[in-house]
């Protein structure tokens, strides 16, 4: 790495270098913001998925195939393919010469199968959750092992799935002092103290009672309506236009929510809200 300041951690700042480039996407910006928040001070991640990514970066769960490739190609990023798993990215600083961005080192050759962290031996530690933090649908988790190192790992599209103070056995690789998880979150944990995080809420349709209804024009003549609403044990809002709202609909009224397709809605008990929007939902008055 050269004297480039990245950022790890939940603050920081990217390079001026990125943030005043012209020829990088805002979007494919907050992907190396995301990757580099990841980053240990030697500039590498431990593997993680597109999806986790993208969540961190605050993003839509799309392929970032395109983002990635952009900042490989501008020489900010390395990407470590493994195959079977994720894959290690390694942040890189451009020389810019003539106009055209390009690594100041030659790429380095990949390295050999047993010098991976993911071939690395694997050995049960026991850890105690120092921190979770919260990214979208996903967490990361990272964990305090006795020797007093960090291990992290994320967990995707998930309720809060631990608490800190809760101890584990972990499934640890590590390699030139670099430490991961071995086998992701699902296989790699072992719980000793850990009070099982309920499921989250699915069902086909939720019956919620209306406030704080206010309709609406815009300068097109189209006519929408917000509103609040509460049910058992979940919160919701809705910005909808006119003519997705039964008749009648009016403060105090009660209202049941679906999906137009028919399928199943899931509201996380960490955050128990429900954004109602767009014409993917139907909405019934209920009698009072």
């Amino acid at each position: 790495m050269a004297d480039t300041h990245w950022f790890s951690g939940d603050y920081g700042i990217l390079p001026i270098e990125v943030l005043a480039n012209p020829d990088l996407k805002i979007r494919t910006k907050l992907v190396l913001a995301a990757i580099a928040s990841l980053a240990g001070p030697d500039g590498l991640t431990p593997a993680i998925g597109k999806k986790a990514i993208a969540a961190r970066a605050g993003l839509p769960p799309t392929n970032l195939a395109r983002e990635l490739r952009e900042l490989v190609e501008s020489g900010w990023l390395e990407v470590r393919r493994q195959p079977g798993t994720n894959s290690i990215y390694r942040l890189k600083t451009p020389d810019v010469q003539g106009g055209s961005p390009r690594a100041q080192a030659a790429e380095p050759a990949p390295l050999p199968a047993e010098q991976r962290l993911s071939d690395a031996p694997v050995v049960t530690r026991k850890a105690t959750v120092a921190m979770v933090t919260r990214h979208g649908n996903s967490w990361h988790v990272a964990f305090s092992l006795e020797d007093g190192s960090r291990v992290g790992t994320i967990f995707t599209e998930c309720d809060r799935p631990c608490e800190p103070g809760e101890t584990a056995y972990l499934k640890v690789r590590e390699w030139k002092g670099r430490k991961g998880i071995a086998g992701g979150a699902a296989d790699g944990i072992e719980w000793i103290v850990h009070k099982p995080v309920p499921p989250p809420i699915v069902a086909k349709s939720f019956d919620l009672a209306v406030s704080d209804l206010k309709r609406f024009g815009t300068p097109a003549g189209l006519i929408y309506a917000s509103f609040s609403a509460a049910g058992d044990g979940i919160t919701a809002s809705a910005m909808l236009a006119e003519q997705q709202l039964p008749a009648g609909l009016a403060d105090g009224a009660r209202i049941r929510v679906a999906r137009a397709d028919g399928a199943a809605m899931t509201v996380w008990r960490s955050e128990p809200h429900l954004d109602i929007g767009g014409n993917g939902y139907a909405i019934e008055l209920l009698a009072n």
